[in-house]
């Protein structure tokens, strides 16, 4: 094995396993803004007692939801380079060509069946399911509780 090749491939897993974590990182904040935008939205939706607030702070959970899962079909993609030259390290791999993370994402996503089957596929992914779901969930029971005749907003003190 030719050593100055082994540390390009050494590199480039440093450097792919720093950019997989990252879109964790990365998802913790669509998270952080997801739980702070729609907990504030369904708050004022129900003092305000207002229903366009209540699905607006709905669609945007389910936006967030998205975005995060369009994160995921990012970070697998990183993920196929990271298995290969594992691999290639593990013996399973006579040759390996370093420095082909870009060829190898675009590979990855090409193969992936496409934006709207990564992203349903990822949406309900136990890690990403979370908060967005159970924010929608909360949303739609408030609007169905109101839409029957339960009290969900707070007579104000006039």
């Amino acid at each position: 094995m030719n050593e100055h090749r082994e540390n390009l491939l050494k590199d480039e897993y440093i450097f792919l396993q720093h950019a997989y974590e990252d879109f964790d990182r990365r998802s913790l904040l669509i998270k952080g803004w997801s739980v702070t935008i729609v907990l504030g939205g369904i708050a004022v939706g129900i003092q305000e007692e207002s229903i366009i607030i209540l699905v607006l702070a709905g669609l945007a959970s389910f936006f967030f939801w998205l975005l995060e899962s369009m994160w995921k079909i990012f970070q697998y993609c990183n993920g196929k380079r990271i298995q290969v030259i594992e691999s290639y390290f593990r013996g399973e791999l006579d040759d390996l060509q370093p420095l082909q993370a870009y060829a190898t994402w675009f590979e990855a996503f090409r193969s992936s069946n496409g934006w709207v089957r990564g992203i349903l596929n990822n949406m309900f992914l136990g890690p990403v399911l979370i908060p967005h779901a159970p924010a929608i969930l909360l949303v739609v029971a408030l609007i169905m509780g109101d839409a029957i005749g339960i009290q969900i907003f707070v007579a104000k003190n006039t």
